[in-house]
């Protein structure tokens, strides 16, 4: 005999208490990507992120992975490079000049990795929550 697992109905639905959030399209990720870079860009900068660039890193990749989890991988990668423009627009040099040499270049693979990787933990995690495995019933004699 089958039985369903805790949490999903016999009809294999999920019950009320399962629900998730919504992901967010590429669009709003994008948009939500760029105002969240801003606002850690400018916390980052009065933290010291001028004399101490890691500060800046740190919490710019923190952004990307954290916006990478609620929207899609489109989303989390567009994301991703905004948080990287603003990293070496405006922690690396100064007024918005990008550049690409070695430790920008690193930045944003780094930082493409952890959208992608905030986004699809996620999706993973979904998945195994919202999947109606059933589990054989013990044989009793």
């Amino acid at each position: 005999m089958l039985v369903p697992r805790p949490g999903v109905s016999p009809s294999g639905q999920s019950l009320p208490g399962r629900r998730h959030l919504p992901r967010l399209p590429a669009s709003l990720g994008f948009a939500l990507g760029f105002v969240a870079g801003v606002v850690v860009t400018i916390l980052a900068c009065l933290l010291g992120a001028g004399r101490e660039p890691a500060v800046g890193f740190v919490l710019l990749a923190a952004t990307a992975a954290a916006v990478g989890a609620l929207t899609t991988p489109i989303g989390a990668l567009s994301s991703a490079t905004q948080c990287w423009a603003l990293y070496t627009g405006f922690v690396l040099n100064r007024f918005g000049v990008l550049t690409f040499d070695h430790r920008s270049l690193i930045a944003l693979a780094v930082m493409a990795l952890a959208g992608i990787l905030g986004s699809e933990i996620v999706t993973m995690r979904r998945a195994s929550r919202s999947a109606a495995f059933v589990t054989p019933a013990p044989i009793c004699w």
